[in-house]
């Protein structure tokens, strides 16, 4: 008996890892509009004062929209975690000032904690009712952003996604992805 509930839970799991996983990886549809006014950078891990592996595909990200658009405003947005020595958004900024970017294109915004607050909080440093936004961040992290843009911003937002890593940091994404997905559906408002 107790060998069947073990092969259910582990067929649940491997149900629910392929459909989500369908969802978040073929749901990601990139622009290619690149007209837009302010990018939002979603904050990951730092280490140190350098981005993750993670965070740093985001900024390089980042920096080719801004190669199309030299006009754009740049939102970097992430707090500071308990383990990390500086804010996600003064590393993701001094990030992009190193590969070029004037400093004056880039706000930054320090104080959210999670996605939704990334999103919240940038939108309070936007002033024009009228801007149209766009967000870069990783492929497994599309969905659930963009889901969470449009809620805030009650608009059509952009995406411009980046590749994730391969190894234990994709394969954690695959599993806490699809719960962060569903908790922002149901939570994050």
């Amino acid at each position: 008996m107790l060998k069947k509930i073990i092969y259910a839970i582990i067929a649940v799991l491997v149900i629910y890892i392929i459909i989500i996983g369908i969802v978040l990886f073929n749901g990601k549809q990139d622009s290619d509009n690149y007209d837009i006014d302010y990018l939002i950078v979603p904050g990951a891990k730092v280490e140190g004062d350098h981005p993750s592996i993670v965070l740093g595909y985001r900024l390089d990200g980042a920096y080719e929209v801004y190669q199309n658009n030299n006009k754009i405003k740049i939102i970097v947005s992430g707090g500071q975690g308990l383990d990390e020595a500086y804010s996600e958004a003064l590393v993701m900024k001094n990030y992009l000032v190193k590969k070029g970017i004037p400093e004056k294109q880039i706000i930054s915004e320090s104080n959210s904690t999670n996605t939704f607050e990334n999103f919240k909080f940038s939108k309070e440093l936007i002033k024009e009712e009228d801007a149209s936004i766009g967000l870069v961040t990783n492929d497994f992290h599309v969905v659930r952003s963009k889901m969470l843009a449009q809620r805030v911003f009650n608009k059509e937002v952009n995406t411009y996604s980046v590749r994730n890593i391969a190894g234990p940091l994709g394969i954690s994404s695959l599993f806490r992805e699809p719960l962060g997905l569903i908790k922002s559906y149901f939570l994050d408002k």
